[in-house]
């Protein structure tokens, strides 16, 4: 299969170790674009142990993202900020506080592409759980004529996952401190996504 032709790396293994060894909830942003190279790394590395779950939208977006989630192992929870959000969001909550690792695509589910929306850092307030921020560099790849350039890995391409430093928000946070902690969550992905090595694009 795809997944097994695929040479995975970290620019930081420290990282990935800390995730590995964490038994409690944590919430991990990405752009759309990425989720099909992420899960795949994830399954390799066994994350999902303890329970996966993405945020996927009622959208036929939402409805691909969810299928390519399970396919690998992840549950998916619909819901969106347009469409049943509310219920989405409490369901996503309850799985963090039940020490379950969480996936949003912050840019989803209609964009605009590489524009962060809140719902993380929300949920990142209310629960005191970390945020782990992930981009994907690829040598080789397939990019979709969809919103979000959905990047497909070809079959031995070198993948480059780039974790972030956690970001913890704290539940003092106001408003207007929110709409900071998510352009700063926002840099910090487009940045991720620009890092690369010898072996990436």
């Amino acid at each position: 299969m795809l997944r097994h032709t695929i040479r995975i790396h970290y620019n930081d293994p420290s990282l990935l170790n800390e995730i590995k060894e964490r038994h409690q909830g944590a919430l991990f942003a990405f752009w759309h674009c990425d989720m099909l190279t992420i899960a795949m790394a994830s399954y390799r590395e066994n994350l999902y142990r303890n329970g996966a779950y993405v945020l996927a939208s009622r959208s036929r977006d939402g409805e691909l993202l969810a299928r390519i989630a399970n396919a690998f192992g992840i549950t998916s929870i619909r819901g969106s900020s347009s469409r049943g959000g509310t219920r989405g969001f409490l369901q996503l909550k309850e799985k963090i506080e039940n020490n379950k690792f969480v996936g949003i695509a912050v840019d989803g589910p209609r964009g605009p592409r590489f524009v962060a929306k809140s719902g993380v850092i929300l949920l990142a307030k209310t629960t005191g759980a970390p945020i782990y921020p992930i981009a994907c560099r690829l040598s080789r790849k397939f990019v979709a004529n969809s919103w979000d350039r959905t990047e497909i890995p070809l079959p031995g391409s070198y993948c480059l996952i780039n974790i972030g430093n956690p970001l913890y928000i704290p539940s003092t946070t106001s408003s207007d401190e929110l709409a900071q902690y998510t352009h700063q969550l926002e840099t910090t992905l487009k940045n991720l996504k620009t890092l690369k090595n010898a072996d990436t694009q």
